[in-house]
């Protein structure tokens, strides 16, 4: 009889362990679990963060463009005073030619900062709300383009290049983003991109357009 006892105590003593392993088991599966959706979500704002970071070179590159295009405006103006030698009040025109100039540059360039801004606050607020995108970057951009909503189809073509530059739309996108440029009144921005789409697709249709707009630009 006091075998017997012993034996069912053992019996208990075993069940009681087992179940412990198994808990311990169950608790170390949910903290890898957890560990592995931690680091996807580290890895995801990295991701989010590099975009931020491309299209802010991006944009600061136009910035940079416009810059290089005041300084050589500025010199053409100078030389060709001092080669041709005109008149004072022909002199005082070109001045005031290149105060309209200067200005209308740096009405560009204070947009473009604008823009900056505003994409660096909106990328924020999306970061909070941490919603995943229901569109992709072209159709954005082709949605924005039908509205007229020059400035945003620029930026959503701009990414959809950065993230596929093999991609099949790439040209339309460049493409596009010159007839954008164009109806902003930038017309060597559109040139640029008009070039591109000629340069790198000749055999297109989008460079076909392309040359019909370059030839309308001079």
């Amino acid at each position: 009889m006091k075998n017997l006892k012993n034996f069912g105590l053992s019996l208990i003593a075993v069940f009681l362990v087992t179940g412990c392993i198994k808990t311990r088991s169950e608790l170390a599966d949910i903290r890898s679990s957890q560990e592995v959706q931690a680091q996807q979500v580290a890895a995801q704002k990295e991701m989010q963060q590099q975009e931020m970071n491309e299209q802010i070179r991006s944009l600061v590159g136009r910035i940079e463009v416009l810059e290089s295009q005041l300084s050589t405006l500025a010199e053409k103006v100078v030389a060709k005073d001092v080669v041709e030698q005109e008149g004072a009040q022909k002199k005082v025109d070109r001045m005031d030619a290149l105060e309209k100039a200067v200005s209308q540059m740096d009405l560009k360039l204070l947009a473009l900062s604008n823009e900056i801004q505003v994409y660096l606050k909106n990328n924020k607020a999306a970061k909070k709300e941490e919603k995943p995108q229901q569109k992709g970057n072209f159709s954005k951009g082709e949605e924005s383009f039908s509205s007229k909503k020059w400035k945003e189809a620029i930026v959503n073509y701009e990414k959809y290049r950065e993230l596929n530059p093999k991609g099949k739309k790439y040209a339309t996108a460049t493409y596009k983003i010159g007839v954008c440029f164009e109806e902003l009144k930038m017309k060597d921005a559109a040139k640029s991109f008009y070039q591109e789409v000629v340069d790198k697709y000749s055999k297109s249709d989008m460079a076909k357009k392309a040359k019909y707009r370059l030839s309308k630009l001079k």
